[in-house]
């Protein structure tokens, strides 16, 4: 996916990603570009996220984007990672 980068592809690569198991929910924003990168912000619940602390999470979330990263065609990349019952608690 290195290139542009858009929401559908950074929903459909967190989607297709075999570490994020049974994901219920996921919102992403790509909120323009700085000094040639997306700057991209992206919450995911996901069962996957149940036990794990949130740098493991957050890493975890980076990891599917290693790629995009080196390649700068995301600049900086903010995660909200949420279990399902964190998510419900904070609607």
């Amino acid at each position: 996916m290195a290139g542009i980068v858009t929401e559908a592809s950074i929903r459909a690569k967190c989607i297709e990603a075999e570490s994020l198991k049974e994901i219920s929910h996921v919102e992403c924003e790509v909120l323009g570009s700085c000094d040639g990168g997306a700057k991209v912000t992206v919450t995911v619940v996901s069962t996957a996220f149940v036990k794990l602390p949130l740098l493991k999470r957050h890493r975890l979330v980076n990891e599917i984007f290693s790629e995009e990263l080196k390649s700068e065609s995301i600049h900086a990349l903010s995660v909200k990672a949420y279990t399902p019952a964190q998510y419900e608690a904070k609607k």
